[in-house]
């Protein structure tokens, strides 16, 4: 947080030598409507995503490349009701359709998707601050039957994520830690409705309030830290060492907003 401020009073003073005017500090994102409109992919070797939205600023469609990883249908209360996802990703239920039940409380109950005649079905599980910290995916063939669980810090965020396949013992996948701002997400449902369908676990923090400065996953070996400008998430750093190799690859990936 200090070197980025340091940073923004640097471009700042450099701009006033320049051209003369009084003092005036940059917009902060965080007093504004900033919309994530490109977001970093984490597999290594693939390009970013873009976001798209609708007339009320919900997320309508998240691309990659040249077809539709997710797009969302919301209902009259705003609430995702129905959202398709790209097969060929792994967040899904294994199906391209999927339909989102909520409870009386207004919370999601259940996400399902068929997949040859065979209803797949996720299912969340919440603490009293109604935090999802645990989501079971039920296959009637087995394939995809997992469960991913989640604990919290006293923020709101999602700090560790344990992973366990069918009858297997529960393993860390993740951890994460934040910063005290709010996290571009937060408000978009349709975000957060990806890591309920995902296998993996690196978007476990679209769930969380705050933004992540620092992301690790123990399942594939690698370590994400965040750069931020105005306090909004700006870069990811990917840094990868393979088992075996001593050797570390370093990724740079960006994200880009439109605020208002």
């Amino acid at each position: 947080m200090k070197a980025r401020t340091t940073l923004l009073v640097c471009v700042a003073v450099a701009f006033l030598l320049g051209c003369g005017g009084d003092k005036k500090d940059p917009p902060d994102p965080q007093n504004q409507t900033c919309l994530v409109n490109e977001v970093p992919d984490f597999y290594f070797d693939s390009g970013p995503v873009s976001i798209t939205y609708d007339a009320n600023k919900r997320v309508a469609a998240i691309r990659q490349s040249s077809f539709n990883v997710f797009s969302f249908t919301y209902n009259a209360t705003g609430r995702v009701t129905r959202f398709l996802a790209g097969i060929s990703q792994f967040e899904n239920l294994g199906a391209e359709e999927h339909t989102v039940t909520y409870d009386a409380s207004g919370r999601i109950a259940t996400i399902n998707a068929i997949d040859n005649a065979r209803t797949v079905t996720a299912t969340p599980t919440y603490d009293a601050q109604n935090r999802i910290t645990k989501i079971s995916v039920v296959d009637p063939s087995g394939q995809r039957t997992y469960f991913k669980r989640m604990e919290y810090d006293a923020a709101g965020n999602v700090t560790k994520v344990f992973y366990a396949k069918n009858q297997e013992t529960e393993r860390l996948y993740a951890e994460y830690r934040y910063d005290d701002k709010k996290s571009p997400f937060l408000n978009q449902p349709a975000f957060q409705l990806i890591p309920l369908v995902s296998s993996l676990v690196d978007k476990s923090h679209y769930l969380s309030v705050n933004n992540p400065v620092q992301y690790k996953d123990f399942g594939y070996g690698y370590t994400a830290t965040y750069q931020y400008s105005n306090d909004l998430p700006t870069e990811t750093s990917l840094l990868l060492q393979q088992t075996g190799n001593p050797s570390i690859v370093n990724k740079q990936k960006v994200y880009k907003y439109d605020c208002q």
